[in-house]
């Protein structure tokens, strides 16, 4: 049996799943729900023996133009060189600090001229997110034109890129999951494919041209189906009902995105609240007032803080509820009965909560102390 460092981070898991990363935006868990979709386009949104595996695309070439590549406006606005001096500066600056040591002279090939491949870069980079961001080139990320847009986010240690959980944090395979496990999910999976991994669309092949052929991480990766403890729940329906309609909208792609993010951010966080609302027995809707910011303290302000408070708490309130909770099954209760009730309420402990760990184990623990110690 693993043992985790705490307590905490067993139940949370078994609440939520694992795991719900309070520092990745919408932008990020939606573009990391996308690179798993494109890498299972054949066999997308189900899960073959409880477990969803991917093989991320890396994309170094593509994002090292765009992200780490500080030379090529100036070169560009050169004057009195011609276009092969300013290819010839360009990948001699380029190669200095490129990673992997790519050769990327196969651009002059595709590109009539160095100017209009700056002016194409200028535009991926434009549409880019975050790109004015203090984060590492390897951390950031173009707008999602299409599957050969998609990369996992990586961390560079000397030439060596390692998979990186800073930015990707794991939520995108938990919304992944959830959206396996909606009714609708056929007609969600074709629309999906049909509108935001077109490769033939003029943005992506653009991308397409910079990156050449498409770099793929090493190893695939694997998501247990217990990253997701519940079979079903109305919330992952109502995420794929939402996108549906967005997706059935007369709009363009490229602006259906912006919505779809919305609602991951809204239907994540009442997913949240709900969950820990239901391990507390609590069967009133989820409430969030919002106020309309003013100078004065309104009525409206006061009940609006008073929600936020309330809606904070729940977490807490839910872990706190799970672990107490362990003291009414009827295995603890019967424990009571036992020669050596101490060591049974251990053993439940770890069957439960994979906790305590061995070293922290104490002969002299109570039942309520034991369910103490945990909380």
């Amino acid at each position: 049996m693993k043992f985790f460092e705490d307590v905490g981070f067993v139940v949370d898991e078994s609440i939520w799943g694992h795991r719900l990363h309070d520092e990745q935006p919408p932008h990020l868990i939606f573009l990391e729900f996308l690179g798993i979709l494109a890498s299972q386009r054949e066999h997308a949104l189900t899960e073959e023996m409880g477990q969803v595996s991917y093989k991320p695309q890396r994309q170094l070439r593509l994002r090292g133009v765009l992200f780490n590549n500080p030379y090529i406006a100036s070169i560009a606005a050169s004057k009195n060189k011609s276009d092969a001096a300013k290819w010839e500066q360009w990948l001699s600056k380029y190669t200095e600090g490129a990673a992997g040591g790519d050769d990327m002279s196969y651009l002059k090939t595709v590109f009539s001229s160095f100017d209009d491949f700056a002016r194409v870069v200028e535009l991926l980079q434009s549409s880019a997110f975050e790109v004015n961001s203090n984060k590492r080139w390897s951390s950031k990320f173009v707008f999602p034109f299409g599957s050969d847009a998609l990369y996992e986010d990586l961390m560079f240690k000397g030439e060596v890129a390692t998979n990186n959980r800073s930015f990707f944090g794991r939520t995108g395979e938990v919304l992944y999951l959830m959206l396996c496990r909606t009714e609708k999910k056929a007609e969600l999976k074709n629309l999906l494919i049909q509108r935001l991994l077109d490769d033939k669309t003029s943005m992506n092949r653009l991308v397409k041209t910079i990156q050449g052929e498409t770099e793929f991480a090493a190893q695939e990766k694997v998501i247990e189906s217990g990253h997701l403890p519940l079979e079903s729940h109305s919330r992952f329906d109502q995420i794929c009902d939402d996108w549906i309609h967005i997706l059935k909208q007369d709009m363009p792609a490229y602006d259906a995105i912006q919505y779809l993010m919305t609602s991951v951010g809204l239907n994540l966080t009442l997913y949240f609240l709900e969950r820990s609302k239901e391990v507390l027995a609590d069967h009133q809707p989820v409430q969030m007032l919002c106020e309309i910011v003013s100078k004065d303290r309104t009525k409206i302000r006061t009940l609006s803080s008073d929600d936020y408070q309330y809606n904070q708490n729940l977490s807490l309130r839910a872990i706190t509820e799970s672990i107490a909770s362990i003291q009414n099954q009827a295995e603890w209760i019967n424990a009571a009965k036992a020669d050596y009730p101490e060591a049974r309420y251990v053993e439940l402990m770890k069957d439960r909560f994979q906790w305590p760990k061995p070293k922290d184990e104490s002969q002299s623990w109570t039942a309520e102390k034991c369910n103490g110690q945990a909380k």
